[in-house]
């Protein structure tokens, strides 16, 4: 809980685009560019389930979303945000862990989707207990 939470707002902090969060349904209708976030707990080790657990290793999704056909500057320069905030080593303290990022963000292929172009930034991360 306080793993993702982190992470949730160190993104929200930083950018000025809206997120969609998970099982969140969006305030307001969405506007392009915005983000959406994603997230899959590769490994815990630990006897909790919600992620405050004593190690967890795992993986935060940002797909950037902007309109098709509006070139690759606007797409690039939202993942470029993105990858910033999260670069590799940086220590982002939670209530009760540290997360690490362990890698640099990882920017995949982008993407047509419907009206949408997207490109998903993919962050690396561990957090253990304090």
């Amino acid at each position: 809980k306080f793993i993702k939470s982190a992470l949730k707002a160190r993104l929200a902090e930083g950018s000025t685009l809206v997120g969609v969060w998970p099982n969140v349904d969006p305030q307001s209708e969405l506007v392009r560019p915005y983000f959406e976030v994603e997230f899959a707990a590769v490994d815990r080790t630990g006897p909790a389930l919600k992620g405050t657990s004593v190690r967890e290793v795992g993986r935060m999704s940002v797909v950037v979303v902007v309109e098709g056909g509006s070139g690759e500057d606007v797409v690039s320069d939202c993942a470029y945000v993105m990858g910033q905030l999260f670069n590799q080593g940086r220590r982002i303290p939670t209530e009760d862990s540290i997360i690490t990022i362990q890698e640099p963000p990882d920017f995949r292929k982008g993407f047509l989707d419907g009206p949408d172009f997207k490109v998903p930034v993919i962050i690396r991360y561990s957090a253990t207990n304090n």
